[in-house]
């Protein structure tokens, strides 16, 4: 009867093992794919939240004239007709928290060139937005 309880821990072990290293290749597998699509889906994108949180915390462009604001900074201001050295980091259903949140980012950096905020007339009222604004971060 000895040997047969032996044989039942021993193939639970061996079971135990197999699924700890099935879930580190899971675990592993699902962190790659999750920085791969950050690269190559999410931050390339110049109209999604998170690419522009990523942009203003990570990069520094000299040339470049900000534009913050909510939904109406995003619709109303089109860098593309403004100039080359404009970017529009207007965010759907954000409020004035966000935009100061990117102007210390933009003070922050060493550059001399003006910054245009979209001040809406409902005054300061704070408002993250939507969390997917900021999945990455």
């Amino acid at each position: 009867m000895m040997e047969r309880q032996n044989l039942y821990i021993s193939n639970f072990r061996k079971l135990g093992r197999y699924l700890l290293y099935l879930f580190g290749c899971f675990f592993i597998l699902s962190f790659l794919f999750e920085k791969a699509f950050e690269r190559l889906i999410i931050f390339p994108s110049e109209i999604s939240g998170a690419s522009k949180v990523n942009r203003i915390i990570n990069e520094t462009h000299k040339e470049e004239v900000p534009i913050f604001g909510s939904s109406r900074a995003q619709g109303s201001y089109v860098p593309s007709i403004l100039g080359v050295n404009y970017f529009n980091y207007g965010i759907d259903g954000t409020g004035s928290n966000v935009w100061l949140f990117f102007l210390e980012e933009e003070l922050k950096k060493d550059k001399e060139t003006p910054i245009v905020i979209n001040f809406d007339l409902s005054g300061l009222k704070p408002s993250a937005g939507d969390i997917g604004n900021y999945i990455p971060n």
